[in-house]
This record gives C-alpha cells, sequence and structure tokens, in this order.
C-alpha cells in the first residue's frame, strides 16, 4: 500500500512539474511575442521638432489606430514605429487643411515579436497603408 502510494506521489510530483515548466514556457513566450516589441520598439516621434514632430505624433496615433485597432490584427499589432518625416511639396501643401501641418509621415507596423509588417503613410490628416507580402 505505501508503495503504490509513493508511485503516485512520485507522478503528481512530476506532474507538477512539467504544468509548471510549460506555464514558464507560455509566459516567456507571451513575453518574448508580445511584451517585448511594445517595450522595444519606441515610437521614434521625438527625433523630430516642431511642425514635423506634430506631424509625427498625429500620424503615430492615426497609424497605431489603422494597424492595431481592431480586428483580428489587433493580437498581432504589436508596436508601430516613424520611420521617416518628409515635407510635402507646395502644391500638395496647398490642399492640406488647416490643422494638419503640411508633411508626409512614413510609418512601420510590426507583428508578433517585432517582425515587420506594413508600411503606413499619414499625410494632411489622411492615413492608408501599402500592404507588404
Amino acid at each position: 500500500m505505501l508503495a503504490r502510494f509513493c508511485l503516485n506521489l512520485r507522478g503528481l510530483r512530476l506532474f507538477l512539474f512539467l504544468f509548471a515548466a510549460m506555464l514558464v514556457g507560455c509566459g516567456s513566450l507571451f513575453f518574448g511575442a508580445q511584451v517585448a516589441p511594445r517595450l522595444l520598439i519606441r515610437s521614434g516621434v521625438r527625433a523630430y521638432e516642431g511642425d514635423a514632430r506634430e506631424s509625427a505624433a498625429w500620424g503615430h496615433v492615426n497609424a497605431r489606430l489603422l494597424a492595431c485597432g481592431g480586428g483580428p490584427e489587433a493580437f498581432i499589432c504589436t508596436a508601430v514605429r516613424v520611420t521617416e518625416v518628409t515635407p510635402l511639396p507646395a502644391d500638395e501643401a496647398e490642399e492640406c487643411l488647416e490643422p494638419y501641418p503640411p508633411y508626409s509621415v512614413k510609418l512601420r507596423a510590426y507583428t508578433i515579436f517585432g517582425i515587420p509588417y506594413d508600411t503606413i503613410i499619414y499625410e494632411c490628416g489622411t492615413t492608408y497603408r501599402l500592404h507588404h507580402p
């Protein structure tokens, strides 16, 4: 009777050890896939000054809403980074509405594990996406 109890106790210990190892592995995988890219990939807005910085900030907010705002992409999109801010040509700058500075902002969206996903363009209050295979 005592031998059977010891075998069951050994099996229970093995089960608890494997269960704990599985939980640690799943937690590490989740951290690496979702949390680490959010902490390591910065927005890139602070690299600019004046109207370019304001436009980069608007672009970052709108791109975040577009790429990570809803649907199934909200589960895989982890970060958005401003990669380039350039002034618009004079003929295009005249078409911009008053509150938005005349800049074109190029942003990059990242998925789980920080893998680059889409390029997003923000110009004069309008956001659109360029898909990459």
